[in-house]
């Protein structure tokens, strides 16, 4: 007889859980982005946030320490609520940012999904778009190319390959006979 990996009772035999507990699982998982997303949007306190997540949490059998996840894919669904009319304003990163802060999120779990390069790209696209090109890239190492005065940097791809097209020529040289030496040189 197994037990049920969620709540802990009898599955039944050759089970490890029971339907209704992955489904509240899952219902549980999907409202806790949900509402990371909304506090995001709406601006509403951090610590009342805690609270909900904690709350939810624990009815949908979702350990403690999943809640960093979570609020990782409400910033991730907020991003993309963001961009879906293809800009990004000021107050919407201010927003992010924001939020980034109060839960000590690194740009490593926010771009876990790419996302978080999205978000920067956004932030890109509208200062060009405002005809501001300020540079936030902090280049460690050598950079292959050199700029004019006037050009900057404003994006990096990271490995990336630099592609040229070239011509390739082959010479080979060819004689008919036998060489005789005449002087130093001189054949």
């Amino acid at each position: 007889m197994g037990s049920c990996i969620y709540c802990g009772k009898a599955a039944g035999i050759f089970r490890n859980k029971h339907n209704s507990c992955e489904e509240r699982r899952n219902q549980g998982w999907s409202q806790l982005i949900e509402i990371t997303r909304n506090s995001i949007l709406e601006d509403k306190p951090s610590e009342s946030l805690k609270k909900k997540l904690e709350d939810v949490a624990k009815e949908s059998f979702i350990p403690a320490s999943r809640l960093e996840d979570a609020l990782v894919k409400g910033w991730e669904s907020a991003v993309d609520y963001f961009l879906e009319d293809g800009h990004l304003s000021e107050s919407q990163e201010k927003l992010l940012k924001k939020f980034c802060n109060e839960f000590s999120l690194t740009q490593n779990k926010l771009n876990s999904r790419g996302l978080y390069n999205r978000f920067v790209k956004g932030v890109f696209l509208r200062d060009i778009m405002n005809g501001v090109l300020t540079s936030r890239l902090q280049i460690q190492g050598h950079l292959p190319f050199n700029f004019q005065k006037t050009e900057k940097l404003v994006w990096v791809f990271p490995n990336t390959k630099y592609s040229e097209d070239r011509r390739r020529r082959h010479f080979e040289g060819g004689h008919q006979g036998v060489s005789i030496r005449i002087a130093r040189g001189l054949y």
